[in-house]
């Protein structure tokens, strides 16, 4: 009789990595599905992970260049073979004082305790390798609020209350998915009475859902939003306790300063969305109890910088930061502390420097 186990583990056909089980028979990958102890979705995707697991044109095995730079020529060696070599070119770069040019390219996702403490120790640092991708939306957080948002980190629909608004902007979250589950998470979310506005130039799947679609000028999203935040502040609609309690001090009065001309009429004829559009969904992501904002072609856009700025601004003001519903904040150094602590290099010593810190020359 055929031995068939269903074993827990994770998909990695794409960076959401869901919670998947995988049905193994006499030690071979049959069949791939949703963990059903962690909300049970695997993707069309995820599901062909089984060729993926038996494709020849896997790698098995480190492959060193035997050849030119380029030309195509490799041979197999061991793993001792390779992290004897990986080894010795790391113990050259930190013998010359030099461990702060280390860069390692990792998706946020897959950094696990151990490579955070080997980084750490070591002396390196983190590049999320998404120059094309979020790179736009992470620097905006950084410059907003501060901290980085670990990559993409949606808002968490599940846990959207009734009369919450979910706006996905320039966002396919039934197709591109960020986790198998977060279509069934929206359409849940709007069967507990949450309000779904979809922004895209598009009649996607997602507004043939929503409560709302706007179908807005492409790259039309900065002034929408921007429209938005005149209408909210310039009807005193903007949650000032929030505002007061982590809005860093005299940071709101610049945004009043900069927002009085972007008025909605003005952001209408640029955006082509209507005016009391505008206005009518400001009044109502003030009034509700959580605002959600999601986007991805939006943050790929020649202007992503500025809408990541916007949405990070509008979700300030309408206290929809790290609240149910509203954007999570991630722990900023998620690692277990290395004992003796490395002491880390001194940036500006080597030329380096942190956002928004001036140079020294």
């Amino acid at each position: 009789m055929n031995k068939s186990e269903w074993i827990p583990t994770m998909c990695y056909q794409c960076k959401a990595e869901c919670a998947i089980i995988a049905r193994v028979e006499d030690g071979t990958l049959k069949e791939i599905r949703g963990n059903p102890r962690a909300r049970g979705k695997a993707c069309v995707k995820g599901m062909s992970g089984v060729s993926l697991e038996y494709s020849p044109d896997r790698l098995l095995n480190p492959m060193k260049r035997t050849g030119e730079r380029g030309g195509g020529k490799f041979e197999k060696i061991s793993w001792d073979e390779a992290l004897d070599i990986i080894t010795k070119k790391l113990k050259e770069l930190k013998d010359r004082g030099d461990a702060h040019k280390l860069t390692a390219n990792f998706f946020p996702h897959s950094i696990t305790d151990p490579k955070w403490r080997f980084l750490n120790a070591y002396g390196g640092f983190i590049n999320t390798a998404l120059p094309h991708c979020d790179s736009a939306k992470i620097v905006a957080f950084i410059k907003t609020m501060g901290g980085v948002p670990n990559h993409h980190i949606p808002p968490a629909w599940f846990t959207v209350p009734k009369g919450g608004i979910m706006i996905l902007a320039g966002r396919h979250a039934f197709g591109g998915l960020e986790d198998a589950a977060i279509p069934k998470d929206i359409l849940d979310a709007k069967a507990r009475g949450a309000k779904l506005v979809v922004i895209d130039p598009i009649f996607t799947p997602e507004a043939a859902k929503a409560d709302l679609w706007i179908p807005i000028k492409p790259s039309g999203d900065t002034a929408f939003f921007a429209g938005m935040m005149n209408h909210i502040i310039a009807q005193d609609l903007h949650d000032k306790e929030f505002i007061h309690n982590w809005v860093r001090e005299g940071d709101f009065e610049k945004l009043k300063d900069w927002i009085k001309d972007k008025t909605p009429e003005k952001m209408s004829a640029i955006c082509e969305v209507p005016v009391q559009t505008i206005k009518s969904l400001a009044e109502e992501c003030a009034k509700a109890p959580s605002v959600g904002v999601d986007s991805f072609k939006g943050v790929m856009l020649g202007n992503a910088l500025d809408f990541s700025h916007a949405w990070c601004m509008f979700l300030a003001i309408t206290g929809n930061i790290d609240n149910p519903g509203g954007q999570p904040l991630p722990d900023l150094v998620p690692l277990s502390a290395v004992e003796p602590a490395p002491p880390a290099p001194d940036l500006h010593e080597l030329g380096w420097d942190r956002p928004g810190q001036p140079r020294k020359n």
